[in-house]
């Protein structure tokens, strides 16, 4: 199974992706949505872990152009955020 990991936390990605990769899924990265758009293109994922708040961008515009594309609307994506406010 390949998951998209997408976190501007460099933190957060690596700690989830020495898990999943220990779990045996392959992973692929990404800090920014031009790399999780190019990825999502390339390397079409079976899951995506999304931060929704990325500080230079928004993981809603991200989502939106995913569930747009025809090859990557049925993608399940599990969103996330560090963000303690309701």
């Amino acid at each position: 199974m390949r998951v998209l990991l997408i976190d501007d936390s460099v933190i957060f990605i690596k700690l989830v992706k020495h898990i999943l990769t220990k779990e045996g899924y392959k992973v692929s990265e990404a800090t920014n949505l031009n790399r999780a758009l190019y990825v999502l293109k390339n390397d079409k994922p079976d899951l995506i872990i999304l931060d929704i708040f990325l500080s230079t961008d928004h993981g809603f515009s991200f989502l939106k152009q995913a569930k747009e594309d025809e090859n990557c609307k049925d993608i399940p994506v599990l969103v996330v955020s560090s963000i303690n406010k309701p």
